[in-house]
């Protein structure tokens, strides 16, 4: 088994990437990324199947108002899709 090199592990964590793109990354089980985030009390990157993209905007250094406004697209995106369904 290849050795895997944590501070990289830690780098791409930081970058917003989940346990699996990780584990794949350093062709591991990503059971074993959550255990060393676990044993590093550190959150995952993802909510269930969403990624937590106002996280990885904060941590990229983007503005306040622009994750605003990519709040509010993605809103004005989920209520025209609910609207065209109703409309079918």
């Amino acid at each position: 088994m290849k050795e895997i090199d944590w501070e990289a592990v830690k780098k791409l964590y930081d970058d917003g990437q989940t346990d699996r793109s990780i584990g794949k990354r350093f062709e591991c089980g990503y059971r074993k990324i959550y255990k060393w985030r676990h044993k590093n009390g550190l959150p995952a990157n993802h909510i269930g199947r969403k990624r937590l993209v106002t996280g990885v905007l904060v941590s990229a250094g983007a503005a306040v108002a622009a994750i605003a406004i990519y709040k509010e697209v993605k809103k004005l995106s989920k209520d025209k899709k609910e609207k065209v369904e109703t409309n079918e």
